[in-house]
């Protein structure tokens, strides 16, 4: 069998972990060559991978098609697509040259495109929307099989059968999180980490500190992220820093690579999960809540279907309602003043994380949906709800 495989990840930073740090090195570990086909960038940090750069702005904008020729001089018979905007390529190298391709699909794209690029008027968000959910169709009935990252993914895809498809949950590696152990002492009470917009929750932790300020509670909280990324957000984090003088409660790192997050989360107590109840939310996971129990961190999140899955009120972590404030405010006083609430909740979701929750595990999956579609054979997936907790 042909063990070489083309990854087209066009968009993003290559070091993104689900890529060059998870399903490309599980993939060499079985025996496969892998190329990684990325947007110009620096790559100095990894002198040792095999890159080849390619503008990302000509492929968007062609919707990857000024990559066949490129594509076809490889030889490459196994592809895997990594992003929404090359699938008309993948979809050409499919259907006329017969390629063996694979996409990995990682969030809602149609419900993204309709709901959160709110830059763009109405019309050409349904018009984009459509577009994406007609390419995933024809994806579905042509290509060797479908990679997911959540249930709600994985049974939006009806068309193509459940045996071409699997979760790829994007849990932390063992590997990357075993050197930092939980520590009693911590720097900051509460965190946050990944993107930041005003439609992930950001606003309601600082409101909620601000309150907790007036009842002289003080807490102190770290963003691990760019809130100032999203203009608007970051005009109304100015302004609440400024008018309630909380400064000092708060410290910003900006975006960060993937390897540096485990010890960013070692300096903190709780671990926050605070998205709205927007369409989006409510069907895609948040990989943040793993990542906050490989440091034995509890979880408090916003109740909303995709976090019932792996959360369990009261076992590994605590809800609360989307958007309440109050409700929020009194979810951390509840931990912050119940040391040893902290301690089991943590402990728990760790125990979960080294055991199951993992990446390495999802990697064995991921080879052997890999293995067996390419032998023609089907793969069924064994991580569906309802998770045992």
């Amino acid at each position: 069998m042909n063990k070489n495989v083309l990854f087209i990840h066009t968009t993003g930073d290559w070091w993104e972990s689900r890529y060059q740090y998870k399903q490309i090195p599980a993939l060499k570990k079985a025996g496969y060559n892998v190329i990684h086909l990325i947007k110009n960038q620096d790559t100095s940090a990894c002198s040792n991978c095999n890159f080849i750069k390619v503008s990302s702005r000509k492929t968007r904008a062609t919707g990857g098609l000024n990559l066949l020729f490129k594509t076809l001089k490889l030889n490459i018979k196994i592809i895997q697509i990594c992003n929404i905007e090359t699938l008309p390529l993948g979809i050409i190298l499919s259907v006329f040259f017969r390629k063996k391709v694979f996409y990995d699909c990682i969030e809602d794209h149609y419900s993204s495109m309709l709901y959160s690029k709110t830059n763009h008027p109405i019309f050409i968000r349904k018009l984009f929307a459509e577009l994406v959910f007609i390419l995933e169709r024809i994806a579905e009935k042509t290509f060797v099989g479908f990679i997911t990252s959540d249930p709600y993914i994985y049974e939006f895809h009806r068309l193509i059968r459940k045996e071409k498809k699997m979760i790829f949950y994007n849990m932390p590696a063992l590997r990357v999180f075993h050197n930092f152990e939980t520590k009693e002492s911590k720097q900051f009470d509460l965190v946050v980490l990944g993107s930041m917009s005003i439609r992930t929750g950001v606003l309601d932790v600082l409101r909620a500190i601000v309150e907790l300020r007036k009842d002289n509670i003080i807490v102190s909280i770290k963003l691990i992220g760019d809130p100032f990324k999203d203009k608007e957000l970051g005009v109304e984090v100015k302004r609440i820093l400024t008018e309630n003088n909380i400064k000092e409660q708060i410290s910003i790192s900006g975006r960060i690579p993937f390897y540096k997050v485990p010890l960013e989360l070692s300096k903190c107590r709780i671990g926050l999960i605070p998205l709205l109840d927007l369409p989006k939310f409510q069907n895609n996971i948040a990989m943040k809540q793993w990542e906050y129990w490989a440091l034995g961190l509890p979880v408090i999140a916003s109740k909303l279907k995709p976090q019932e899955y792996f959360i369990k009120d009261g076992y590994n972590g605590l809800f609360y309602k989307p958007g309440n404030i109050e409700d929020l405010k009194l979810k951390i006083i509840q931990l912050i003043q119940n040391p040893a609430m902290i301690k089991m909740l943590g402990e728990n979701g760790r125990k979960k994380f080294k055991e199951e929750w993992n990446s390495e595990n999802q990697e064995k999956k991921y080879v052997d949906f890999y293995t067996l579609l390419l032998k023609n054979q089907d793969y069924f997936e064994a991580e569906l709800p309802p998770i045992k907790i």
